[in-house]
């Protein structure tokens, strides 16, 4: 919950998701990753690459079946590379890319 007074009125937030992610994707009810989310949260990203790449690889394996793949992929085309999730999102894999200036 978040709490901000302003102009003497308090403002309350409550977010009821463990991932703000969720927050921003859309509700696709008869997507095959509903049931199996385990790979695709280890997919976006452990310090074990084995892990990581293990956990792709059963996730690029749900999206090639799930009956939403266009929606979903059309969703994520839709966003920005800023907004864009990172890990396996529409049968592809999506990497953060850093916003650091190399020296």
């Amino acid at each position: 919950m978040a709490t901000q007074r302003r102009d003497g009125f308090t403002i309350e937030v409550v977010l009821h998701s463990e991932h703000l992610s969720d927050l921003l994707a859309p509700s696709f009810p008869d997507a095959a990753c509903r049931d199996h989310i385990d790979p695709f949260d280890a997919a976006a990203g452990r310090p074990n690459r084995l892990e990581v790449a293990s956990a792709r690889e059963i996730a690029l394996a749900i999206c090639a079946q799930c009956p939403c793949l266009q929606s979903c992929s059309d969703w994520v085309d839709g966003l920005s590379p800023r907004q864009q999730p990172h890990g396996v999102i529409a049968g592809r894999v999506i990497t953060k890319r850093s916003s650091r200036t190399p020296w």
